[in-house]
């Protein structure tokens, strides 16, 4: 395997989840935290035990899963699987299981103490999910009352210690410094007269022969991201890479195809699952268009609905960090230098913003 820079820290994260119920990972991306952490610690299982190791996204879930099989030299769904919503691929020898946070929260109404399970990994814990929170808290109460062998570990790139420490105690938390590849920060706001998309599109057209490598463009949502490639095409761009679209709403073949290398350059214009654990390898130029679809939920529809809005720091961080994974990046943000500092630090978590009421009915039926 490619030595990473979480390598050096196995053992003493080995030796802190052996000490503690729960342990903190705070680690740059590309760190190898998503991928190594998790393998290094099943031997710590008894033998009827498996761990789970959680992502935000499917696409994520089972990315991971075929890069840690690959890693590890075993076949996807024998010791290493994963499952997410209407896809599972495991069999009575897998030991680790990656999947979304939803599916053990599933887990957790058919088997409430979770007696096969002893080892949950959240990872990328600073999107603060919904059902990452409420699986978390549900994870503690098994722990503190009937479980004290179970053990969670809590990673994130962009970890917020302190409110961690005052939500969860004196818990360890071990840091991996960045080893990641400088990456140059270029601002470029949009002028008034034109179109995030165009703005975009005008960027993309611009950058793409004074860099070598692929590049990784973000945009809010599957329309915004057709319409770019559209604009892309009429520019010709085309006849030099492959233009490739990624977002959730698309087929898994289609997604797939979007982060697995090709024979020519590849533009890919992704919304926010191209934002964490997935690597999309040769990726040297990013441009940000610094927004996202958020979900809120609107008292005069009593629904959840998404509404457009700017990206936290933490997520403009994790964007650019895209850049940096195989040589020295760049990333352009579609924003003005004065604007990023206005920026919240962290995207408020789902608790705050959506319906709870399937949270509640979750916990009604858990007793």
């Amino acid at each position: 395997m490619i030595p990473l820079p979480i390598d050096p820290y196995l053992t003493e994260i080995r030796s802190a989840i052996q000490a503690s119920p729960i342990v903190l990972i705070d680690a740059p991306p590309g760190s190898g935290k998503t991928t190594r952490v998790a393998p290094a610690l099943l031997d710590l299982l008894q033998d009827y035990q498996v761990a789970y190791l959680l992502q935000p996204r499917r696409l994520a879930a089972r990315s991971v899963a075929a890069r840690i099989a690959h890693e590890q030299g075993e076949q996807l769904g024998a010791k290493i699987g994963y499952s997410v919503r209407f896809d599972r691929q495991t069999s009575r020898d897998t030991r680790l299981i990656i999947a979304t946070e939803g599916i053990l929260v599933r887990n957790l109404q058919e088997d409430p103490t979770l007696s096969k399970i002893g080892l949950v990994l959240l990872d990328e814990f600073h999107e603060r999910s919904l059902d990452a929170d409420l699986l978390l808290a549900m994870l503690r109460r098994v722990q503190e009352a009937i479980r004290d062998d179970l053990r969670i570990v809590v990673m994130s790139a962009t970890l917020d210690r302190d409110f961690m420490r005052a939500k969860l105690g004196d818990v360890p938390v071990i840091s991996v410094p960045s080893n990641q590849y400088p990456v140059a920060i270029r601002y470029r706001p949009p002028s008034p007269q034109i179109s995030m998309v165009e703005h975009m599109a005008e960027t993309l057209a611009d950058v793409a022969d004074r860099h070598s490598g692929d590049i990784l463009a973000f945009l809010p949502g599957s329309g915004e991201i057709l319409r770019c490639i559209d604009l892309l095409k009429t520019r010709r761009l085309d006849r030099g890479f492959d233009l490739l679209p990624l977002f959730g709403s698309m087929p898994i073949e289609d997604q797939v195809k979007a982060i697995e290398m090709g024979s020519r350059r590849r533009i890919v214009v992704a919304t926010n699952v191209a934002e964490t654990s997935l690597t999309i390898p040769g990726v040297q130029v990013v441009v940000d268009s610094g927004q996202a679809r958020v979900l809120r939920f609107s008292p005069d529809v009593g629904l959840d609905r998404l509404v457009l809005e700017n990206i936290s720091s933490a997520s403009a961080t994790q964007r650019a960090g895209r850049a940096g994974r195989m040589a020295p990046g760049t990333c352009y943000r579609l924003w003005s230098e004065a604007s990023d500092r206005s920026r919240s630090p962290f995207l408020e978590p789902e608790i705050r913003r959506v319906d709870l009421a399937g949270a509640m009915l979750e916990l009604y039926a858990w007793g």
